[in-house]
């Protein structure tokens, strides 16, 4: 017995330097030889889970967490079962095994967060608020819970309330991308339209895919913006005149693209927001 023992942790081990040296499918392989003389060897079985996770094998991955929990039921195990179900969108099971997880360690935040996320996506709305309202109560600056309770209010229709989330988030994190994004749309569902302006001319400063685009624009060549009609600076000379004339929401549009190609992002939603303001 002592010398089984002795073999299988000299096994595990072996396996474990495997893993740690990257070599993920070595360490599959002797993890899974371990399973082969000892299928209740719970450690090899959840090590062998968390590398398909890694590989995305997901089926894999969830046999081998499922049958580790079948021997002794862990919290965490059943979370990542949870994960794996909503990962693969089945939210009935995924509500399931977080709220058994939750059930089983009732500080585990990850399992009231994933919960509400679950129930979002089944539209339970009154039980993904109340999730994250749990998650908020004990973690105020969580932001995750934040954003997914802003989004869900905005679904809902409820502007100020979403609003009032967004900003809470920007309190925490400036630099919050996702929470900017939602504050403008939802100035903007409440008519307050200067407002969400100065929100979308932020973020083209800040965003990633605004700033590549203007880098990107910033390197196309001189041609890019001539034609037989002349050049990008004449065209918007001519749709100026046009637009301060007439107020057309199609020319005003015109104008945004050629400011958008010459670069000027700030002029383009300016002209944007002015074609809206007048359709």
């Amino acid at each position: 017995m002592i010398s089984d023992n002795f073999n299988s942790k000299s096994k595990f081990e072996q396996a474990y330097y495997f893993e740690m040296q990257g070599k993920t499918e070595e360490a599959i392989h002797h993890y899974a030889g371990i399973g082969k003389d000892e299928p209740r060897h719970r450690e090899a079985l959840l090590s062998m889970a968390a590398l398909y996770s890694k590989l995305n094998r997901t089926i894999d991955s969830l046999f081998c967490f499922e049958k580790a929990v079948s021997i002794e039921p862990d919290y965490l195990s059943i979370f990542n079962i949870g994960n794996i179900y909503y990962k693969l969108a089945d939210y009935k099971k995924a509500v399931l095994f977080f709220d058994r997880a939750r059930g089983m360690k009732e500080s585990f935040m990850p399992a009231k967060l994933m919960l509400g996320l679950a129930f979002s996506r089944m539209n339970n709305f009154t039980a993904a608020e109340s999730c994250f309202h749990e998650v908020l109560t004990v973690s105020p600056a969580n932001e995750v819970a934040l954003i997914a309770l802003s989004m869900l209010k905005y679904e809902r229709g409820d502007f100020e309330s979403s609003e009032e989330l967004s900003n809470r988030i920007l309190l925490i994190n400036p630099s919050n991308v996702t929470a900017k994004k939602l504050r403008y749309k939802v100035l903007l569902n409440l008519g307050r339209i200067e407002e969400s302006k100065e929100e979308v001319l932020e973020l083209s400063k800040s965003d990633k895919k605004y700033t590549d685009y203007s880098a990107y624009l910033s390197a196309l060549p001189l041609e890019t913006f001539s034609d037989k009609y002349g050049t990008m600076d004449s065209k918007i000379e001519t749709l100026e005149k046009k637009a301060e004339e007439t107020h057309d929401a199609k020319t005003m549009v015109s104008l945004s693209l050629c400011y958008l190609l010459r670069g000027d992002s700030d002029s383009a939603i300016e002209f944007l927001y002015k074609a809206r303001e007048v359709s």
